[in-house]
């Protein structure tokens, strides 16, 4: 028994300051007047449990209530001044979810206030060789016995985790309370994504005390500053991502009504930016070089549908997996980004040039009919030319002839003409009928008349080329009879091999089909530019009309906008197929019969 005695006896001496002297004896914890030689003696004392039953003191050196605001013990009043709690959050690493609209995040956060009836110094000893005493570290048992503002995060999708034993108080003399602990929160963060992938997100740490309202707590920014940062600046916290980088962070306290009562509350607004670089190698460009390869179809024979077909559909392909992928990776939105709407483009341009070659093999089809009625044509080039040299001669016959003497020459005995085949009559009257579609009042047609007639048929010719095989034809002569009109046709082949063409013919004496992929090969990459230009500009104009909710017309989608090149395309290749068509009909009204 004699050791226990001992011990308490000491104990008792060194809080009561009974020894004193050089060394560490000579620092002490002061409070109301008293030494301590330790924390754990200091926090014994003013919130530990019933007093020893060997030492019983005659009173508790305070009555600590931990329900009750350190303004009220101090003021002795129910309204008392508001406590002053600043907050701090250190972070330290973080986590988009952009499919579920989360922030996660990793941080040392930190809250402060002064409790007057925690209110200690040390002795001059502690000072005598220059050091800085240490602080009072509450140990974690008593941690509950104190009193705290209860913050919580507001904006949390977790439950707020309870103080562990790790946690860390330390009170500083004077009273100052300094409550710090490591942190994982999920919060809610209100992501847009309508500049994907240039787009900045904007993530709120939001922290408030839940039973006490602004009249008795009060947040303020503690000296901390939240110092987080990219990289090296100044000293502060590197904080790392990927795919984010912060761009900045600011602080603000935001008074907010809870059930008719004010509440203080401290925000902390993290703004991040994208990383775009993954977008840009892994979307953008694919989607420019395979618009590319669409484009470079225009360049191939038109006759050569494997190559063209393949070259077309397989873009548009690709841009559709490169859109499902930009969908994957965050989530379902009702309005367009920037980034999907350039794929989206990308998209409709290369479904124009499947569009585009779906024209030119209708022409291209008529071209080909039109060519194997001029092998026909080449064919039957003599009993042609002899049937219409033969009605030409009737046709004198009967206009100096008269009917007396027509029947005695029908009587003479003479071979009856051997009749002309089926084939030639047919051509010869759809030549007649085709020819009296372009000549003039007199029945005669010039170059420009011929020449559309021989575009009606398919046939790359200039204006200057036709003129110059009439003269072939007939030396001298500027128009054609429709005699010669028919020979001109069937010797066509050998008209335009005798004649001096030129190389680099103009675009109108192209056959139609060749006509149509000139155009997109001069209008495409124009199309494409001007498009996209003016996408990427007025996106933010065409996203701020357009509001997620049901939209009031269509023309405030922007999707609407991307298809409007499309829908230009289309209806120039249809007005420019139905003028073709008309003029077909018109040189050949009964082919199809």
């Amino acid at each position: 028994m004699r050791w226990p005695a001992v011990l308490l006896a000491t104990r008792a001496a060194a809080q009561f300051g009974v020894f004193s002297g050089d060394g560490a004896t000579d620092c002490f914890y002061v409070y109301n007047g008293v030494n301590y030689v330790s924390g754990h003696q200091l926090e014994d004392a003013i919130l530990g449990d019933d007093p020893s039953a060997f030492f019983p003191r005659l009173s508790r050196a305070t009555n600590y209530d931990s329900s009750m605001r350190p303004n009220v013990w101090y003021t002795g009043t129910i309204d008392a001044p508001p406590e002053l709690v600043a907050y701090d959050f250190s972070l330290k690493s973080f986590e988009l979810d952009e499919k579920k609209n989360l922030m996660k995040f990793v941080g040392a956060e930190s809250y402060s206030w002064t409790d007057p009836r925690l209110n200690f110094t040390f002795t001059d000893g502690c000072y005598s060789d220059g050091a800085i005493p240490g602080n009072w570290f509450l140990t974690p048992g008593f941690l509950k016995k104190i009193w705290q503002p209860e913050l919580y995060t507001v904006n949390s999708v977790e439950p707020t985790r309870p103080f562990s034993p790790r946690d860390d108080v330390a009170i500083l003399p004077g009273g100052r309370v300094f409550l710090t602990y490591t942190t994982t929160k999920l919060v809610q963060c209100s992501m847009k994504f309508h500049e994907l992938p240039d787009d900045t997100q904007d993530c709120e740490n939001a922290v408030g005390s839940y039973p006490y309202a602004s009249t008795s707590v009060l947040m303020y920014s503690g000296p901390m500053a939240y110092e987080i940062a990219e990289g090296e600046d100044g000293g502060s916290r590197e904080v790392f991502s990927n795919q984010w980088r912060i761009h900045s962070s600011t602080v603000f306290i935001e008074q907010v009504d809870y059930g008719g009562l004010p509440y203080s509350e401290a925000h902390q607004r993290v703004r991040f930016k994208r990383r775009h670089k993954y977008y840009i190698t892994e979307a953008l460009y694919p989607a420019l070089f395979f618009l590319i390869i669409s484009y470079c179809g225009f360049w191939i024979d038109r006759a050569v549908a494997p190559a063209r077909v393949a070259i077309a559909v397989i873009p548009v392909l690709i841009m559709r997996t490169l859109l499902n992928g930009t969908f994957a990776n965050f989530q379902i939105i009702s309005y367009s980004t920037l980034l999907t709407s350039i794929l989206h483009l990308g998209e409709s341009l290369c479904v124009i040039a499947v569009f585009e070659y779906a024209v030119v093999q209708v022409f291209l089809a008529r071209e080909k009919k039109e060519l194997a009625r001029h092998k026909l044509l080449g064919k039957l080039k003599e009993p042609i030319l002899h049937y219409v040299q033969m009605r030409g001669a009737r046709a004198d016959d009967v206009a100096g002839a008269g009917d007396v003497e027509l029947e005695d020459r029908a009587r003479a005995p003479s071979d009856p003409p051997k009749p002309p085949p089926l084939a030639v009559v047919a051509v010869v009257e759809k030549l007649r009928d085709a020819f009296e579609g372009v000549c003039d009042g007199e029945g005669r047609a010039d170059a420009r008349r011929v020449h559309r007639l021989l575009r009606g048929m398919g046939r790359p010719a200039s204006v200057d080329d036709v003129r110059l095989m009439i003269d072939l034809l007939d030396r001298g002569a500027t128009s054609l009879d429709f005699a010669r009109t028919v020979e001109f046709v069937v010797t066509y082949e050998s008209l335009a091999a005798a004649s001096v063409a030129a190389e680099d013919r103009r675009v109108r004496d192209m056959p139609v089909s060749e006509q149509v992929d000139v155009a997109f090969r001069v209008g495409f990459p124009l199309l494409t530019a001007a498009i996209t230009g003016v996408k990427v500009t007025a996106h933010k104009e065409y996203h701020n009309a357009y509001t997620s909710a049901i939209e009031d017309s269509i023309f405030d989608d922007p999707l609407f906008f991307q298809w409007v090149p499309f829908m230009g395309v289309a209806v120039v290749a249809l007005a420019v197929y139905a003028e073709h068509y008309w003029r077909f009909h018109r040189a050949f009204p009964d082919d199809d019969k």
